[in-house]
């Protein structure tokens, strides 16, 4: 019988997060990115664009400090790719325009693990994302 599936990494984050920054700071789960105009033409007239924010990426979290922000992506299980999504979130956050005002602050790209994997630590350090090891109570 297959194993059923578990959501972990949202209640995991939302834990971190509690723990390191102040109330009101964060948010989960956020769309990043502007649709492209080729879909945007495709829409009917009066249908809101952000229905296509469905098809940006999405970061596990944002973290909104008055000297930086912080985006944090999940690493959980074997999954290889999450250096590359941050990279990818930071590019497509650079360029929404909902966040036009924080473009000039410095962004923190956290990968946040429960467990010390050190050959993609290394891997991630070289494009400036910072391992972060957390380990629930």
């Amino acid at each position: 019988m297959p194993r059923k599936y578990r959501v972990v990494h949202e209640p995991y984050v939302v834990e971190w997060l509690t723990k390191n920054f102040p109330p009101g700071t964060w948010q989960t789960n956020v769309r990043l990115g502007e649709p492209p105009e080729e879909l945007q033409r495709l829409l009917a007239p009066g249908v809101s664009k952000e229905i296509l924010r469905i098809f940006m990426g999405r970061a596990d979290a944002i973290v909104f400090l008055p000297d930086k922000t912080v985006i944090v992506e999940a690493y959980i299980r074997n999954q290889f790719g999450k250096v590359e999504q941050l990279l990818y979130y930071e590019w497509l956050f650079k360029r929404d325009r909902r966040f036009k005002d924080r473009w000039n602050l410095p962004v923190e790209k956290i990968l946040l693990t429960p467990i010390y994997v050190p050959f993609y630590a290394k891997f991630a350090e070289q494009f400036g994302i910072k391992t972060v090891i957390y380990t629930p109570d």
